[in-house]
């Protein structure tokens, strides 16, 4: 299931976009956080401020039962389901009085002059706003629920990241069939080369191809043209075989026959030296012409280190026979002689060279000298 590339491109496109937008995502959650927090507390600092305004200089003490009658009242009911999520107090020292909605929290801390967050007794955490009015020594305090905060922002959230959420299955079909549309060359290309009738070796045209798959084509149109030779040496190597063939089997045909019908023996030995003769020329073809084969099914060979002095003394064993016949005596004397050579018809030389000495030399002892030497 890895191994294909439509898969492959699938996973890291879908695994890039999921990590952008994750990485997306907590960026506007931590902007949305900071800009929340700036908004909510210019809020706390423009109500202490009015609410300081409305406070009067000078106070009497019915003024001041007045206004806490009307707070209480106030506290009692709400119109709106953050109201209870935002409070307030004010204190005034020239009177000793503290005047708060009913439904004020009591924090475990003393909220002091700017901004601070404190826990309220029943374990909400508030931020609170204080400021004092120097000319008259009174001082409000302002506070937020953080509930309020977070569930902006997770609105905003949600707002941001359900549509991506949604948009992903969308987004797999997308990337889904651009890939498999962006891959549909190659397909192509596979159904081509698999439509290929085994006799069919001409190239792939390569106009009109994607460039990433033209090496990909190149190898195969390479691949296609050695097939080609390969099949025509094939052929080539019959043709020849069937024809240098046909004249030496003619040849032990005929001195066949000869054998069988001649009645003298010297006659009849003759022609059986000719059909032993005709056989090793046979041979001798054959080998050239597999030699012939295996230098064209290869563009390079291997070069290796060959002693051409024991190639010439088997290649004069092998011509013992023929040479005895003719009333040849062969002998070789050679040292070891080594050179790096390609390893085709190292063989076939020495021997078509004693062959041709035992089959048209004069019938007297031949010596064959050859230097030592190494390369």
């Amino acid at each position: 299931m890895i191994n294909s590339i439509r898969n492959r491109l699938l996973i890291l496109l879908l695994s890039t976009l999921c990590l952008f937008w994750a990485f997306i995502s907590l960026a506007i959650f931590d902007s949305a956080r900071h800009e929340a927090e700036e908004v909510y507390d210019a809020s706390l600092v423009q109500s202490a401020k009015n609410i300081l305004s409305l406070i009067p200089q000078a106070q009497s003490r019915e003024h001041l039962l007045e206004l806490k009658t009307r707070l209480s009242r106030i506290g009692a009911t709400t119109h709106h389901k953050y109201e209870v999520k935002f409070s307030f107090s004010v204190h005034l020292p020239n009177l000793d009085e503290r005047l708060q909605p009913a439904d004020t929290p009591r924090f475990r801390g003393q909220p002091t002059d700017g901004f601070q967050d404190l826990t309220s007794d029943d374990g909400h955490l508030w931020r609170v706003f204080t400021m004092r009015d120097p000319s008259s020594g009174a001082s409000v305090w302002t506070a937020e629920s953080y509930d309020v905060r977070d569930e902006l922002v997770d609105e905003v959230m949600q707002s941001i990241t359900l549509p991506l959420i949604i948009g992903i299955p969308f987004l797999t079909f997308i990337i889904w069939f651009s890939v498999g549309n962006s891959l549909s060359p190659l397909t192509r290309v596979t159904e081509e080369v698999s439509s290929r009738d085994p006799k069919q070796l001409h190239s792939i045209a390569l106009k009109d191809k994607p460039r990433e798959i033209i090496p990909l084509l190149r190898a195969l149109n390479y691949l296609f043209k050695r097939l080609e030779m390969a099949f025509q040496n094939e052929r080539r190597f019959t043709a020849d075989a069937a024809h240098e063939l046909r004249t030496p089997l003619a040849g032990i045909k005929l001195q066949a026959e000869v054998a069988m019908l001649v009645r003298e023996e010297g006659k009849r030995r003759h022609a059986l030296e000719q059909i032993v003769v005709g056989s090793e020329r046979a041979a001798h073809m054959l080998d050239q012409l597999l030699a012939l084969a295996r230098m064209d099914s290869q563009d390079e060979l291997p070069l290796e280190r060959v002693d051409m002095g024991h190639l010439c003394r088997e290649a004069v064993e092998l011509m013992q026979p023929l040479a005895r016949r003719k009333g040849i005596a062969i002998d070789i004397r050679v040292q070891e002689c080594r050179y790096l050579v390609k390893d085709f018809g190292t063989s076939q030389s020495p021997k078509s060279t004693r062959q041709r000495d035992s089959r048209y030399c004069p019938d007297r002892p031949a010596l064959i000298t050859t230097p030592s030497r190494t390369l």
